[in-house]
């Protein structure tokens, strides 16, 4: 992360002409200042904090802790993310197939977002998978007691006419809480109200 914020924001990166051009041009100083700038106007400097497993991000409101996952490994880093408040927990598994780090951070969770990339068994049987299809989803989500299942990063072949029913028939069986078929720009509460009856 930090060679790509360099690259990108350096001296010579790949916004340079751009920074300079508002750093130095009379008209974007004069738009700067008249914005609540104060000359001379600097270099964007990000700094970036490198993530780990086990590290813990907090505040005096929430708690972050950061989990590795298993995602292509020897290839990319990925991460869970569970986040912990007094008005719940929420967990983020991001890219991954069941593991431990995920099983882990489930427990007791008032509301877990997890990919769903595939149908369950569509591909040939990896000793360890390295994606969740919707049953893998599903377990981790009964055995670790999670009250409200998101499913979210689907590939195609899960928008097929019929597919996300089926597959929510099929999670429910090993699952029983609620399974929410995530969609973009949904807004979830960490305790939702329940589901209203017809009559």
């Amino acid at each position: 992360m930090q060679r790509m914020t360099n690259l990108l924001f350096g001296e010579n990166g790949v916004y340079h002409n751009d920074l300079d051009g508002r750093m130095n041009s009379e008209g974007s100083k004069k738009v700067y200042q008249n914005r609540g700038g104060v000359l001379p106007r600097k270099r964007p400097a990000p700094e970036v904090t490198a993530l780990y497993d086990g590290q813990v991000i907090e505040s005096d409101d929430w708690k972050i802790t950061v989990r590795k996952v298993y995602h292509q490994p020897d290839q990319i880093e990925p991460y869970a993310f569970r986040i912990e408040t007094d008005e719940g927990v929420l967990v983020y598994s991001g890219d991954t197939g069941p593991c431990e780090g995920i099983a882990v951070f489930a427990r007791d969770a008032d509301l877990m977002i997890h990919m769903c990339y595939f149908i369950s068994g569509t591909f040939a049987k990896a000793k360890t998978p390295t994606s969740s299809g919707h049953m893998e989803c599903a377990r981790i989500a009964a055995e670790g007691n999670v009250r409200t299942l998101v499913a979210t990063h689907f590939t195609p072949q899960l928008d097929a006419h019929g597919v996300k029913e089926r597959c929510i028939a099929q999670m429910s069986e090993v699952y029983k809480g609620r399974i929410i078929w995530g969609e973009d720009l949904m807004e979830i509460p960490l305790h939702p109200e329940p589901v209203p009856h017809a009559g």
